[in-house]
């Protein structure tokens, strides 16, 4: 049972978490998720909050176009969808020729962008001269042509609903197009942690959300207290009582925080179903 507060409260406060996504200039995004899905309906009110222009794909065959008309400055996705923009961006340099040209724009890009997480996580001095002069020139030739799929103005794209494999991570944000993780469930409304634009590490799924707590038990399940933790299991009172402890949701996922409060999720428990009906 998820309520209109939880919805309302996590809207507040993921905007005010993103701002440079949902509050910059002329934000917009196209919507191609099920509306069913949890983590859909709590973007729709988001993007209600921040007063942020709103799209949607009427067929997932019209995806493409529509990503060119209507020029989103962020996008909300599924890994499979990172996956298929660079499988799509391979394939048409390899129609034109260019296959190898992109290959060494993929490798670019991802050097260029382990060498600034590895400066984030405090060692390394960043992105070499050789490295920024070869990625520049691929900044000129390669990349505007990857970015030209998603329709030439995304700024950030956020993943969600499964693992984004680290090199896909590292491939778009070398090439522009910062994808920031993050996790959630259903019981929790969707979005309990991202990575920011300023706080980022690849392969994690982020810091809390405002106004959320995030632990680890001691058997390495992540529990979730907060504005999204949903009200209960409709007329389910005994799985209601199971999903909590210490007043903390149990995700069933395992999980680490390391010292700055990222969250990597490492695997999931083997649970018994908690929903019935």
């Amino acid at each position: 049972m998820i309520t209109h507060g939880n919805f309302a409260l996590v809207a507040v406060n993921v905007v005010a978490f993103l701002p440079e996504i949902l509050k910059g200039q002329n934000a917009r995004t196209l919507m191609f998720l099920p509306l069913a899905n949890v983590l859909a309906r709590a973007a729709q009110v988001a993007c209600l909050h921040a007063g942020a222009t709103l799209g949607h794909v009427s067929r997932p065959a019209d995806l493409r176009a529509n990503l060119g008309t209507f020029k989103p400055t962020f996008l909300l996705a599924v890994p499979r969808i990172f996956e298929k923009v660079r499988a799509d961006a391979a394939h048409q340099a390899a129609g034109s020729g260019n296959a190898g040209i992109f290959r060494a724009a993929s490798a670019a890009a991802v050097r260029f962008s382990t060498a600034q997480d590895t400066v984030a996580r405090g060692g390394g001095s960043g992105p070499g001269l050789a490295l920024r002069a070869r990625h520049a020139v691929f900044d000129r030739l390669v990349y505007p042509k990857l970015r030209q799929l998603l329709g030439g103005r995304v700024r950030y794209a956020v993943s969600a609903a499964g693992p984004l494999a680290p090199e896909d991570a590292h491939f778009f944000r070398g090439a522009g197009i910062p994808v920031l993780e993050g996790y959630g469930l259903s019981e929790t409304t969707a979005p309990c942690t991202a990575n920011t634009p300023a706080r980022t590490r690849v392969g994690s799924v982020g810091v809390p959300l405002p106004g959320t707590t995030i632990r680890v038990a001691e058997d390495g399940e992540v529990l979730v207290k907060g504005i999204g933790v949903f009200k209960g299991y409709h007329a389910n009172e005994a799985a209601t009582a199971e999903a909590f402890v210490d007043g903390f949701f149990r995700t069933g996922d395992l999980g680490e925080l390391d010292r700055e409060g990222f969250l990597t999720i490492t695997g999931r428990k083997n649970l018994p179903a908690k929903i019935n009906g």
